[in-house]
């Protein structure tokens, strides 16, 4: 039988936060924080895609092919 230890580590967490009076509050702190990290990779990788973009237009100006 092949276990996922990812799985077994998300019920214990689970268990946890069930036996705890404040569990509603902790994941709605945990979405937040994971919503805004989301957020912020997303806005790096844009980032990173447009200086990408802009070092390629400026790799073209620099050195135009000659036909």
């Amino acid at each position: 039988m092949n276990r996922n230890h990812y799985s077994l580590f998300l019920l214990f967490n689970l268990f946890l936060l069930s036996t705890d009076p404040r569990a509603q509050e902790k994941l709605a702190l945990s979405h937040d924080f994971i919503y805004n990290l989301k957020q912020a990779v997303a806005e790096i990788s844009d980032g990173i895609q447009s200086m990408q973009a802009g070092a390629e237009d400026l790799r073209m100006f620099m050195n135009p092919k000659e036909e």
